[in-house]
């Protein structure tokens, strides 16, 4: 559940996320919550809500977030049907772009990139929320642009093995052949 609230020294509006610690505790998700944390205290990016601080009751689990005013991009999207301008769709894109190359110099993957984890701040700009499916990744696991040079060498591959097969009739996709 989140709510609106206004910091009592600066009179800032905040956003108060609350997790129950029982509920968190029966699904098994403490490792999600720690990791959630972790990494908003550790990203550091205009894209990323910033995680302001949080604090804990005996029942509750409390995130304070800076507050994004204009809902989720999933919302906007909704409400505006066909009406948003190319200008913002192409100033959003472009940070989606960043954003997304800032993770991947950071070693993380956020894994549940949609829509609804979009959100908008006052001037539309997008605060990527909700870190707890994130995951580090390092050295040894493969990046994306491996992951790219791949799938190239198996198309690559593909065509060759197809210009000298008899069989002119039978066509692959590389994604489809690597599974």
């Amino acid at each position: 559940m989140v709510n609106l609230a206004t910091e009592k020294d600066t009179g800032i509006i905040v956003a108060i996320k609350s997790v129950s610690r029982e509920q968190v505790s029966s699904l098994g998700k403490e490792r999600h919550i720690f990791r959630e944390k972790e990494l908003l205290n550790s990203l550091e990016h205009p894209t990323i809500i910033k995680l302001l601080k949080t604090f804990k009751d005996d029942q509750q689990l409390y995130f304070v977030f800076e507050h994004a005013s204009n809902g989720t991009l999933d919302d906007f999207v909704k409400t505006c049907k066909n009406r948003i301008g190319e200008d913002l769709v192409k100033i959003q894109f472009a940070q989606m772009i960043n954003f997304l190359e800032y993770m991947q110099q950071q070693g993380v993957m956020h894994r549940d990139l949609k829509p609804g984890n979009i959100m908008l701040d006052a001037n539309y700009n997008i605060k990527i929320i909700d870190f707890g499916d994130a995951k580090r990744f390092n050295e040894e696991s493969v990046s994306l642009s491996q992951i790219s040079n791949e799938n190239e060498m198996i198309h690559e591959e593909s065509k060759q093995e197809d210009e000298t097969s008899d069989e002119d009739d039978m066509e692959f996709d590389s994604d489809q052949e690597s599974q």
